[in-house]
């Protein structure tokens, strides 16, 4: 293992963007058996089960064929914009908190389970889930919702260990399931799985459904300031720096001056979110879902200023609500 890890290592370069091959044109691996009415059964794991994660998951389970037999297994973070009352079409099973306890978890429930497709979703349960046993006849599915070696945070040293490690776990990988064109370019250019597959991000039915009733509902007020949003976790990979930033400058243009509001809709960080507040930012905290695609129907322009991503679902649900969106 050392040695793998060093022969992987060594040769590493970050590429910058505009640099990267395009993803691998391979075939997919074939996991559906003969017959077309056999069954399939795929397990969902996500240490993270919020916000644009659980919307992705949901959609994915919408699409999905009537022969698949699914169950979610996530981890709830206190308080972040997940959905209220909508249920999923499948069972969700609640992972316990804490990494240690989450990957005996993860252990015992592929062990139990033994589903023909694991599919993990973002960089925790990506790594939990590669380095317990896997019954050889599962295939692995992996969306990364944004490679932690992407991260501009981190030192180039660190991202390279997170990039090293990525690679080994790749090893173990049979599709990289990928959420954008960034993130399938990324995969095929550092090896991460056999295969790298993209599917581009889609809004699940009940939250397109609920944003085209509030789009019929909210009404501008005549007079009222220009309200620019962003929506997610206040930490560094939003760009709260930036935000707020962008928010000073604003504020002193004579349109700022005259009237303007700057809202970030979601929750973190209390020292970024000090940040936000002294540029003048207004915090809505977390929410749930409903009430966050409700602050955001109240925006007139979205401004996404994430600094890495693999892909915002709160982009889409600018453009489902036809506002102008200008995203770093």
């Amino acid at each position: 293992m050392v040695k793998a890890f060093h022969d992987i290592a060594r040769p590493l370069e970050l590429a910058p963007i505009g640099q990267l091959d395009q993803p691998r044109p391979l075939d997919a691996p074939q996991i559906a058996a003969s017959g077309p009415t056999e069954r399939i059964s795929v397990l969902h794991i996500a240490e993270s089960f919020s916000s644009g994660v659980a919307s992705a998951i949901h959609a994915c389970l919408e699409a999905q064929p009537q022969n698949v037999d699914a169950a979610v297994y996530g981890y709830r973070i206190p308080g972040a914009q997940i959905e209220a009352d909508v249920q999923l079409p499948v069972p969700f099973f609640e992972l316990p908190e804490g990494k240690h306890r989450q990957l005996l978890a993860i252990r015992s429930i592929i062990a139990h389970r033994r589903p023909d497709v694991l599919h993990l979703h973002s960089s925790w349960a990506g790594l939990l889930a590669r380095i317990v046993p896997i019954p050889r006849s599962t295939r692995v599915v992996f969306t990364p919702h944004c490679w932690g070696f992407q991260r501009l945070d981190l030192t180039s040293p660190k991202r390279r260990a997170i990039l090293s490690i990525d690679r080994l776990t790749g090893l173990r990988t049979d599709v990289v399931l990928a959420c954008s064109v960034r993130e399938a370019e990324l995969s095929s250019r550092y090896h991460l799985a056999r295969t790298v597959l993209h599917l581009p991000q889609q809004l699940p039915k009940h939250l397109r459904r609920e944003i085209e009733g509030l789009s019929k509902t909210v009404l501008r007020t005549p007079g009222a300031p220009l309200v620019v949003g962003m929506s997610g976790r206040i930490c560094p990979q939003k760009g709260v720096d930036f935000f707020a930033s962008v928010a000073r400058g604003l504020r002193a243009t004579p349109e700022g001056r005259a009237g303007l509001k700057l809202k970030w809709i979601g929750g973190g960080s209390a020292v970024a979110a000090a940040e936000l507040v002294a540029a003048g930012v207004t915090i809505t905290g977390w929410l749930n879902q409903d009430e966050a695609v409700r602050e955001l129907s109240e925006c007139d322009v979205y401004l996404h200023t994430a600094a890495w991503e693999g892909y915002p679902m709160t982009v889409l649900e600018a453009f489902e609500f036809n506002l102008p969106v200008v995203a770093r």
